[in-house]
């Protein structure tokens, strides 16, 4: 990318790496948590606020770190039951943008619908929704360092990353006979094949497909008076 600004801002001719093939990356897959475990994870930071804040929107969204941090309550459409994903914090402020600066909307399930509810009444920021001990805003990258840690370790669950709280909430969307389609849109992906990569975990994606081409020996007998007759023509 430098050399090919240098190109085109006519600092050097060309760029040597114009014949250069890029590398294949490998596909290293991804961790998520199992039913038994984000019970765990929730359980045991259930009175640990707001720490138990952010582990039930990231697992009933699967919005990344900085977006949760950047939640505010003029996000929140009780009415219509949707989050507006305008906003992502990071250790520099809130940005009025996402990390692929689109504008996205989020569908609240009935657990999260009555969770906001239930602390918008006793309100600690006006606001933001999540802050610490000192009515600030978290800072994303403190989340899977600090808070993260002391709760995955509360809950004695597998050394997992914020992050993959993500990949869980997408996981258990296609297991539950989720569209992929559709967990691009919420997920924020720009792109389709960063989204396909949970498909597989579709209990069905296979098995719709499998009729889909079948051959086997037959006479002409069994097949139906419609294709017999064509068969007659093409002789």
């Amino acid at each position: 990318m430098i050399l090919n600004f240098c190109v085109y801002e006519n600092w050097i001719s060309k760029s040597p790496f114009n014949r250069v093939r890029n590398l294949k990356v490998q596909n290293k897959g991804f961790n998520f948590l199992n039913r038994s475990e984000i019970s765990r994870l929730l359980n045991a930071n259930r009175d640990n606020q707001p720490v138990y804040a952010l582990l039930l929107i990231a697992l009933n969204t699967g919005l990344r770190s900085g977006e949760i941090c950047g939640l505010c309550w003029d996000a929140i459409d009780f009415d219509t039951g949707l989050i507006h994903i305008k906003r992502s914090m990071s250790k520099y402020g809130l940005n009025d943008r996402t990390k692929t600066n689109q504008i996205r909307f989020i569908p609240m399930n009935s657990t999260l619908k009555s969770y906001f509810n239930k602390i918008r009444r006793n309100k600690t920021h006006e606001v933001f929704i999540i802050v610490d001990k000192n009515g600030k805003p978290f800072d994303p990258s403190h989340i899977s360092n600090r808070l993260f840690k002391k709760a995955r370790e509360l809950a004695e669950v597998k050394n997992v990353r914020f992050h993959d709280l993500r990949h869980t909430y997408a996981s258990h969307f296609m297991m539950n006979n989720g569209n992929v389609y559709e967990l691009q849109k919420i997920l924020g992906h720009t792109k389709i094949d960063m989204t396909q990569k949970y498909a597989h975990l579709s209990p069905g994606h296979l098995i719709k497909a499998v009729n889909t081409v079948q051959f086997s020996a037959t006479s002409e007998n069994e097949f139906p008076d419609s294709f017999q007759s064509r068969l007659k023509v093409v002789k």
